[in-house]
């Protein structure tokens, strides 16, 4: 299992960030995905491997960009998002049933 962080920059400054799991996949296997997508879809982007982050760039047709950062664990996000409420990791931290 592996967590993506979305931030998505729209015109004119708003910014919107969510995190979405991947079950069964690494968060390197992730990213080389994500990467190769976007090289067939001549999306225009920067990829670090040594960071585990994708910036895509906006077009002529998607007027946002949006920033993708790939870690193991959500704990890996803390640091950079502290708007995220303390109820989210309350509720991983719950076992399931």
């Amino acid at each position: 299992m592996s967590f993506i962080k979305i931030t998505t920059r729209h015109p004119g400054g708003r910014e919107t960030v969510g995190i979405t799991q991947q079950a069964n996949v690494t968060a390197g296997e992730a990213f080389d995905r994500r990467v190769t997508r976007a090289r067939v879809a001549r999306q225009p982007h920067d990829a670090d491997r040594s960071s585990l982050t994708i910036h895509i760039h906006p077009t002529e047709i998607v007027d946002y960009s949006q920033l993708l950062e790939y870690a193991e664990t959500i704990e890996a996000f803390d640091g950079n998002q502290p708007e995220l409420p303390q109820e989210f990791f309350n509720l991983m931290e719950k076992p399931q049933c």
